[in-house]
């Protein structure tokens, strides 16, 4: 199945992706999302480390000035994002196969957030959330085309509550 990226507008689920595809086609690809979704890109080369990847999704996210640099703030910041009016969030790592690349536990704990985080965005009532819509929390994992089967081996690799679809 070919990528859409209409997909990305919707805020009635979460999900994930591992996107393939040239880095060169990348801003093609992002070019067709929906106004409704908000795109947060982090560059996975600038990543390497837990701090570089912090500060990376700090930048993208635009973080409050509160953000402690820590994965604890990382998921309270990721699961707040009411500064931002957007229906959806999309967060793509470019170049994902490199985000941590030399570190597994730190990608592992950087997946468990990110899946914990979007299972509450999905399973969290109004209500609990101050009376906010329920939020479209994606990840997009690109990788260009030959890197495709290590970053698939270092994701199925770890437990995590995100619910992928393949593109």
């Amino acid at each position: 199945m070919e990528f859409d990226p209409a997909r990305l507008a919707f805020w009635e689920s979460t999900w994930a992706v591992v996107l393939r595809c040239p880095a060169s086609k990348m801003s093609t690809i992002l070019g067709h999302v929906p106004a409704a979704c908000l795109v947060c890109p982090v560059e996975g080369s600038r990543c390497a480390a837990k701090s570089d990847l912090l500060q990376a999704m700090s930048e993208s996210l635009r973080f409050p000035s509160y953000f402690g640099h820590n994965w604890d703030a990382l998921e309270e910041c990721l699961r707040d994002l009411s500064w931002f009016q957007s229906g959806a969030i999309a967060i793509v790592f470019r170049e994902a196969d490199r985000v941590l690349e030399s570190s597994p536990k730190e990608f592992e704990t950087l997946i468990a957030i990110l899946g914990d985080v979007a299972h509450a965005w999905t399973s969290s009532e109004p209500r609990e959330r101050g009376g906010e819509k329920q939020r479209g929390f994606h990840v997009v994992f690109h990788c260009e085309p030959d890197r495709e089967g290590a970053l698939l081996a270092r994701l199925s690799a770890i437990p995590s509550e995100l619910l992928f679809w393949k593109s």
